[in-house]
């Protein structure tokens, strides 16, 4: 575990609620990909963060929500990623091959969380699957939705008449986590060949020229 420091330290106070949650969550991350879901416990949380039971639970209502908002943070990030990317200057294609190549990295650097959670989601979706598929179907829709008003002008004519953007959209994300799932199990650290994969794909298949 990394030297636990003060969560209330260096911060004012006005930024106090959100830095606190995030520092929260860095330790809780620590904790989960060292013992898994169902070993982490509470108690435990609160003593890694060295804040009161009482005090984390006006964080989070519990394990559950404190688990999950670990992978909505990383999809904020990346929706965060995506959007600051397309507002860029730069040609479209630079910019999908930019955020293209940042999904990489921001996914493969979380690639301890993501083993972890790929291996313990199982029992956390039984906790609430209702809940936890509405925020999942949720995080995706936004970056589908922004991704598809940018690629609209990309995609060619004759590809346009049979799928819409959203779908184009929707497949390319299935088509990014699936590669990272399969590298995450792999244990592979650098993904040069499946990015240049998914960009021919892309180019030689949806683009125009």
């Amino acid at each position: 575990m990394k030297k636990r420091s003060d969560p209330g330290s260096l911060i004012k106070p006005k930024n106090l609620p959100e830095l606190v949650r995030h520092f929260i969550l860095d330790r809780s991350e620590e904790l989960f990909i060292a013992k898994g879901y169902q070993k982490t416990s509470m108690d435990m949380i609160a003593r890694e963060c060295g804040l009161s039971k009482p005090t984390l639970y006006t964080y989070f209502k519990n394990k559950y929500e404190l688990f999950t908002s670990l992978y909505v943070r990383l999809y904020q990030s990346l929706y965060g990623t995506l959007k600051t990317r397309l507002g860029r200057n730069l040609s479209k294609r630079r910019i999908l091959e930019g955020f293209i190549d940042q999904y990489f990295l921001l996914m493969t650097s979380k690639k301890e969380f993501l083993k972890m959670y790929f291996r313990e989601q199982h029992l956390v979706i039984h906790e609430n699957i209702e809940e936890h598929m509405t925020w999942h179907i949720k995080s995706r829709k936004l970056m589908e939705d922004l991704l598809a008003c940018f690629l609209k002008d990309l995609i060619r004519t004759d590809i346009k008449r049979k799928y819409s953007p959203e779908m184009v959209a929707s497949t390319l994300f299935d088509i990014l986590e699936g590669t990272v799932s399969d590298l995450i199990l792999h244990g592979d650290q650098d993904p040069v060949e499946e990015k240049k994969f998914v960009l021919e794909l892309l180019g030689h298949g949806v683009l125009k020229e």
